[in-house]
């Protein structure tokens, strides 16, 4: 009986220190368990299964308090879990701070893993959230995960009471849905971070050498390697520096090919994506006028083209579409600068005006003939590596290629899936990095800079005994100014230039207006606005279409 009332003892106070710690941050919780005791040894397989109220109780499962780890971040789950109205405890979006809160407490390493590990399927219908989530507790810990509560509770409470006021008819309480959710959270995270002006120069120089390796960063600072680290991991769990692995696609015999499709009224939201192995990714934009962009990782070929004009074709007859544009990238590059960028109001200062004053654009100066004349304290970086003789891989380097993309980068990993020895394993990776054909990509978007504009302009022919700069050149010029761009090179249904920038949601409207009345009306012209939704987004070579150094195709890979 005394051991009995010694683990009770234990389990009360165990909520009661991290409840007092809670409560140093200015929070005083709204309830406290008369008791606290063991539930049922159950697999907590669902929320509903990790702790319970009955009455004045709360019983915790068995199976997590026996788990060392998994019981530390269940508390503190349950502690926060206190700080909000006991009537709220079921709604999904408590559920969802709850879960994510212990990764805002510096549990160990092992804690946090398993943690991340176990809440995994808690938060499938969730993961635009849980990201924010994270990067607001990057920015600004326990802090920014109440005010994140305080701010949804407010919204649920107020419109709620707004209802009410309405009608004298009893209205189901209102709840949040996960769009509302997420433009509170986002402005909650853009008011949290913080760059300084150590961190923008170390961004620089991640960016430089495409890398976030803090040893090979800090050689370009003076520095001390443990701020170079710390603030590296900041970033990166922030989101303002994103790191993945790329594939140099010429080198493989592949090149990037985009279709934009303009589908009729009743077809925009159910254009399902072909079932063609070499498709990359789908991606539907509504705000100005729907527009479906295809991009394609496939083999530089004539006749792949050709099949896919006929797939356009096939759209139109069908009467899916009403036009479409089809292009094959070139070349391109990546240029950025945080010459604009205000760490104290942690946004970009200038409106569009400045940069089209800065750019030059109504000047109609000489030109040198060239695309490639940057303004001063521009950050250039290529995003691919072109090659015209195909590099000799074979099935296993394509297999971790893949590995790579899919975010599979530790050598353990890789072995696991591929099956292969290590030693032969490490050879091959060592090779793929040095022939350059896998490689870093290191990207960076600031705050404030959610918005996505892209323009796809032709080139206007220069004329005759004229060395003054062409529209294109001149356009080139102003998305030169700007903070993020991506610029490349294509031909296709005409010869031009893709401009891709991200910029605040006011800035790319007005950056969109001015486009669409500035451009003549004699040059082929095209501008997709807004966060597109995605119906299909990945990059996975289809190694099973890799046989003797030659990519297989067919016409009826594009069959819906």
């Amino acid at each position: 009986m005394a051991e009995s009332i010694q683990s009770l003892t234990l389990l009360e106070n165990e909520l009661l220190q991290k409840v007092n710690y809670l409560k140093s941050f200015l929070y005083e919780p709204l309830y406290f368990p008369k008791r606290v005791e063991p539930g049922l040894k159950v697999p907590p397989k669902t929320e509903k299964d990790w702790s319970k109220f009955s009455g004045e109780t709360l019983f915790i499962n068995l199976n997590l308090l026996k788990d060392d780890e998994l019981r530390e971040g269940i508390f503190w789950r349950e502690s926060f879990l206190l700080f909000t109205p006991r009537q709220s405890r079921d709604a999904w979006w408590v559920k969802l701070l709850a879960d994510v809160f212990p990764l805002s407490i510096k549990m160990s390493s092992q804690a946090t893993a398993k943690w991340i590990q176990f809440i995994r399927k808690s938060f499938i219908a969730y993961k635009e959230l849980y990201r924010l989530l994270k990067r607001i507790i990057a920015a600004a810990g326990i802090d920014g995960l109440f005010q994140a509560f305080n701010k949804v509770q407010y919204f649920v409470y107020s419109k709620e009471q707004l209802e009410s006021h309405k009608s004298r008819r009893k209205r189901k309480k209102r709840e949040i849905n996960p769009h509302e959710m997420q433009i509170i959270l986002t402005e909650i995270y853009y008011n949290s971070v913080k760059i300084t002006s150590n961190a923008i120069e170390i961004m620089q120089k991640a960016l430089l050498r495409q890398t976030i390796k803090p040893k090979i960063i800090a050689q370009y600072l003076t520095k001390h390697l443990a701020t170079v680290s710390k603030t590296i991991k900041q970033l990166v769990a922030m989101g303002i520096l994103h790191h993945n692995y790329f594939v140099n696609l010429s080198a493989l015999g592949l090149t990037q090919y985009i279709t934009l499709l303009f589908p009729s009224k009743k077809a925009h939201e159910h254009l399902k994506p072909p079932s063609n192995p070499f498709l990359t990714s789908q991606k539907l934009n509504r705000l100005t006028n729907s527009i479906i962009t295809q991009l394609y990782a496939a083999p530089k070929s004539k006749l792949f083209f050709k099949y896919l004009k006929a797939y356009c074709e096939e759209l139109i007859n069908q009467r899916i579409v009403y036009d479409y544009y089809l292009f094959e990238i070139k070349n391109s590059k990546r240029i950025y600068t945080f010459k604009y960028f205000n760490p104290k109001e942690r946004r970009q200062i200038p409106d569009f005006n400045t940069f089209i004053i800065e750019s030059g654009l109504y000047q109609n100066e000489p030109s040198n003939g060239s695309y490639d004349a940057l303004p001063p304290d521009r950050i250039v970086i290529p995003s691919a590596v072109f090659h015209s003789k195909l590099k000799e891989v074979d099935f296993l380097d394509l297999q971790i290629i893949n590995q790579f993309l899919q975010g599979v980068d530790t050598y353990r990993a890789i072995r696991k899936a591929v099956n292969k020895d290590m030693n032969e394993l490490v050879k091959r990776i060592k090779r793929l990095f040095e022939e350059k054909i896998l490689f870093e990509n290191v990207l960076s978007f600031l705050p404030y800079s959610s918005s996505e504009l892209t323009v796809y302009f032709e080139k206007e022919k220069p004329l005759k005994k004229s060395d003054y700069r062409t529209f294109d050149q001149r356009l080139v010029s102003l998305f030169s100014y700007l903070p993020n761009v991506y610029l490349a090179t294509f031909k296709g249904a005409f010869e031009g230039i893709l401009a891709r920038t991200f910029l605040t949601p006011s800035t790319c409207l007005e950056m969109a207006d001015f486009l669409t009345t500035f451009y003549p009306s004699k040059l082929s012209f095209q501008l997709v606005l807004g966060k597109p939704i995605f119906q299909k987004h990945k990059l996975t070579l289809p190694i099973n279409r890799w046989l003797n150094g030659e990519w297989l195709y067919n016409a009826e890979d594009f069959s819906s």
